[in-house]
């Protein structure tokens, strides 16, 4: 059973309305009792309760009733019902916030569907509805179907996609996201419109328990209890024996006084929970006044994206990744600045080479190419840094991107933008003609590129998900099982070889795909990554993360191959505030390619360290003739490194402003 959306249980102040009394079920012994449940007992059979795993009879029943509810809902051409939508938050033992509302849901395949909620009065309050062209969204933006109001509406059009682009967990092309939540408040819904409903009706079970026979209305139905991977959600499911539709559905997140998981809402001391029941079904002709239509009701306005030009959010310099996202602003004026490594350690290693200043800061510079770097600054302006110098990219860009990606497409370099938290994405050559501009259907965090294989290979980390984009920036594949991508590399495993590794900043996982976008496994690392940054295949080690513990270390870790920890070496054990930045750095040798990692902190401090953990180098980034005193603020920001002189050593690039440092060997 597919991970509920629990968003519907988001409240702000909203209308208390008491739900029809309904008390849990009394045991199958008790209920064989009564005539109407001796019935049930006839059409439905009767089946030992219990978790499906301690007996195998009861677990060859439950997938009997689950094939009979798929091949259902594969086989509906047309369905049509009306219910309730029954919700309730139990804040503690003496208050409890309740409602109601009617859905009604309709269906006609392969691509008609409507869902619509509305208050007792009759006013709606969220809709979903797809007429074979648009599919409109229709929701409350302040509080969900929990809590609407009509005067918070708003609303969204998309040209429709195929319908399982909203529910399945993967597809080939886009995945959207159901922003008005009909789609999982109707039960059914998503199991009509799935490429595949048996996938959907599994997924994110851990177990099953059947807790026997039970009217609902007129229908006799079996009650199974799925229980999900997240330990706190339980959803039940009342199945009709004779038709294998689902008539009752109930998700249950709720939690003892010591924060134990319950399956009911009753005993538990706090919880939430929605009840979805359909009091009428039908499969045959639809009622003659419904129509399909993708047409916004009148008062309502329409949810405006985030692919419109934009302002910069920050003055900080970003990498085109998750450290972006932990920037703080410089905020002060930096006048002409000399700059100098001061405090080298054992020795002088390296040198500030050459200094770069902008009219504007920089907004974010890439991970770089062996022979390239890219810089966007404030102001929308695109900058290309190699072997020549420095030189503005004339790109016409209808946002100001954060993320600026070199790769090679259609046979020529070219520079992919992006704007984290937007959704638009737009690739320009070196000329600044544009190649091609996309908008993706949800917000867009990190972009990476893989130019080494034939075609291109562009990956997206969004809100929704990963997508795997062509070199014209069309969706080939996406997929759902890692939601809120902040970073994405390429990385080489022992055991899977060549991988895509995900990173969520929410969360501290680690995702492996394989180049076709294909998951191969999560890994959870005992610290919450801020960043990652590829291994050398010689150390046998994933990859190096940087980690932050409480929120004030800065450190380097070396990961194994199961996100366990090699080594740490901590950059900065007190920090006012998070900040800084990691690369890593290669140089050719008579003996092969050697890797180390740099990273600075906030104040300036580098360190470099080997690939197996130990301080080879420490110094210190020195801005001099500043105009004000930058005390407590971010001096040093976002850093690559690129080989851009062809001596076989990566130099280092840092942002710190409207300044960029480059820094390269000391001869």
């Amino acid at each position: 059973m597919k991970t509920w959306d629990l968003r519907l249980f988001t409240l702000a102040a909203t209308i208390v309305i008491i739900l029809s009394s309904y008390s849990p079920s009394p045991l199958l012994a008790q209920k064989a009792q009564d005539t109407t449940v001796a019935v049930c007992l006839q059409k439905c059979g009767s089946i030992r309760e219990g978790r499906t795993q301690d007996d195998r009879e009861t677990s060859s029943a439950v997938d009997q009733i689950l094939e009979h509810c798929v091949r259902a809902c594969r086989n509906v051409s047309q369905f049509y019902a009306i219910g309730r939508h029954l919700g309730e938050i139990k804040v503690d033992s003496s208050r409890r916030i309740l409602r109601e509302q009617r859905i009604e849901v309709a269906y006609m395949r392969p691509d008609r569907l409507r869902i619509a909620l509305s208050d007792p009065s009759g006013r709606a309050t969220a809709r979903f509805e797809a007429d074979g062209h648009q599919v409109l969204m229709v929701w409350d933006k302040q509080m969900g179907l929990f809590g609407g109001v009509p005067e918070n509406l708003v609303y969204r059009i998309h040209a429709q996609p195929p319908l399982a682009a909203f529910v399945d967990e993967e597809t080939d092309g886009d995945l959207y996201e159901d922003a008005s939540g009909c789609l999982s408040a109707s039960v059914v819904g998503p199991l009509f419109i799935s490429r595949d409903p048996r996938a959907w009706l599994h997924s994110h079970v851990a177990e099953y328990f059947y807790d026997g026979i039970e009217r609902v209305g007129n229908a006799c139905c079996h009650r199974i209890r799925f229980h999900q991977s997240s330990p706190d959600l339980a959803v039940t499911q009342w199945i009709d024996c004779e038709t294998g539709l689902i008539r009752k559905l109930s998700v249950v997140r709720a939690q003892t006084e010591t924060g134990t998981p319950c399956w009911a809402l009753g005993p538990a001391a706090s919880g939430e929970m929605w009840v979805t029941i359909f009091d009428e079904i039908t499969t045959g002709t639809l009622p003659g006044s419904l129509r399909f239509e993708s047409k916004p009701p009148r008062g309502i306005t329409e949810a405006k994206g985030t692919d419109e030009t934009q302002p910069p959010r920050s003055t900080a310099a970003s990498a085109p990744f998750l450290q972006r996202l932990l920037r703080a602003a410089s905020g002060s004026a930096l006048e002409k600045t000399s700059v100098s490594l001061e405090n080298q350690w054992p020795r002088e290693h390296w040198q500030v080479k050459r200094t770069w200043r902008f009219e504007n800061h920089i907004a974010g510079i890439s991970t770089g190419r062996a022979r390239m770097v890219t810089i966007v600054t404030a102001d929308g302006k695109v900058w290309l840094l190699d072997q020549k110098g420095l030189k503005n990219i004339p790109a016409s860009l209808d946002f100001y991107p954060d993320m600026a990606v070199p790769c090679k497409l259609a046979n020529q370099p070219a520079v992919v933008l992006a704007r984290s938290g937007g959704t638009m994405i737009q690739a320009i050559d070196l000329e600044g003609h544009g190649l091609w501009t996309r908008s993706m259907p949800a917000r867009v965090w990190c972009v990476a590129a893989d130019d080494q294989t034939t075609p291109p290979r562009l990956w997206v980390g969004l809100e929704s998900g990963l997508s795997q984009l062509d070199p014209t920036g069309r969706t080939l594949f996406s997929i759902r099982r890692q939601r809120n991508i902040t970073q994405l590399v390429i990385s080489h495993h022992p055991v899977y070889g060549r991988v895509l590794v995900g990173l969520t900043i929410q969360k501290p996982e680690l995702w492996l795909y394989t180049f076709a976008g294909r998951p191969l496994a999560k890994l959870i690392p005992t610290d919450a990554l801020i960043g990652a940054e590829p291994c050398d295949i010689a150390t046998g080690l994933l990859m190096v993360g940087a980690i932050s513990r409480e929120g004030n270390e800065l450190a380097l870790r070396g990961l194994g191959p199961s996100a366990e920890t090699i080594w740490t070496v901590s950059m900065a054990p007190r920090l006012d505030r998070l900040g800084g930045d990691f690369t890593s750095i290669r140089e050719r040798t008579q003996e092969g390619v050697t890797q180390h990692f740099v990273a600075v902190t906030p104040k300036g401090k580098l360190r470099e360290v080997d690939d197996h953990g130990r301080i080879v180098w420490d110094g210190e980034l020195v801005f001099e003739r500043l105009q004000t005193l930058l005390a407590g603020g971010t001096l040093a920001g976002a850093m690559t490194s690129g080989d851009l002189d062809c001596d076989g050593r990566d130099e280092l690039y840092l942002c710190s402003d409207q300044n960029l440092v480059e820094i390269g060997l000391a001869h």
